[in-house]
């Protein structure tokens, strides 16, 4: 029994933050990217392209059926929590 429904207004406002995540990189660092490298859309550019990245993996995990993952629900839990201790050290 798969659920197609997407939840849009949700999807609209990781769109919405995302694109004003861009705005802010390009703000906060054109300047330091045209007199490292000069080019002042390079981080810009390398953060639109992980956002694409990203968003390309959000489509493919939206049409994964959940209920494929409950039996590797543990191991799931697990990685995220070794992911999660990695972020300390």
């Amino acid at each position: 029994m798969k659920s197609n429904h997407v939840d849009y207004i949700f999807l609209f406002s990781v769109i919405i933050l995302s694109l004003f995540g861009l705005i802010m990189v390009y703000s906060a660092s054109n300047v330091v990217a045209l007199e490292k490298y000069h080019d002042s859309l390079y981080f810009f550019k390398r953060q639109a392209l992980f956002l694409g990245f990203s968003f390309i993996i959000m489509i493919l995990i939206i049409k994964i059926n959940i209920s494929k993952l409950e039996k590797y629900v543990t191991v799931i839990f697990f990685f995220c929590l070794i992911l999660l201790l990695i972020v300390l050290i």
